[in-house]
């Protein structure tokens, strides 16, 4: 598995950011958001998951899973390992956006269009 070095940074800066703890779906979320915004290309969420599992391998994450019950289950991710101070600035700024986001939209996550 060939994974990007820039990627597997932005995915430990987003852990970082998230106070050192955070769900699979948030770092998802915070990169989709970054490729909307047009600051890096888009990736699929396989891809993403590589580069968790490349950290995991590393020892720069720890990772567990977490069962809802019916309600289904996620990976807690938390880091172990220090990231790149500019992209950790990076990952605080899209947190806070995204944050933002849904204060004005009332909303979790992102709006999304109904199709007729």
């Amino acid at each position: 598995m060939r994974v990007s070095p820039l990627l597997v940074d932005l995915v430990l800066c987003f852990v970082h950011a998230a106070g050192g703890e955070c769900t699979t779906g948030l770092v998802y979320e915070l990169y989709e958001l970054g490729a909307e915004l047009g600051i890096w290309p888009p990736r699929t969420r396989r891809q993403i998951r590589n580069a968790l599992l490349e950290l995991a391998r590393q020892g720069r994450i720890e990772k567990r899973l977490v069962s809802f019950g019916r309600y289904g289950a996620t990976s807690m991710i938390r880091a172990t390992d220090g990231c790149n101070e500019l992209l950790l600035l990076l990952a605080e700024d899209l947190l806070g956006l995204k944050k933002r986001i849904e204060e004005v939209t009332g909303k979790r996550g992102r709006a999304r269009a109904r199709r007729p």
